[in-house]
């Protein structure tokens, strides 16, 4: 387990890392089913989680919070 500021750290890396919204994809107006889909493709781009994990997040998102 890593200590706090090892953790830290790591944190900071990703936050400068991360990539910026693009002025086009996310706006005030964006709907939260566009941004649910821009998330799917991010996560599944990631190749971290199990494809079960996405398919079960995927089913949240068709079942309990986009309607």
């Amino acid at each position: 387990m890593p200590s706090g500021p090892a953790a830290v750290r790591a944190l900071k890396v990703k936050l400068r890392d991360r990539a910026t919204p693009n002025q086009d994809e996310i706006t005030p107006d964006t709907r939260i089913s566009r941004l649910s889909e821009l998330w799917i493709e991010e996560i599944t781009a990631e190749n971290r989680l199990a494809p079960q994990t996405i398919d079960r997040y995927q089913g949240s998102l068709r079942n309990a919070i986009l309607p």
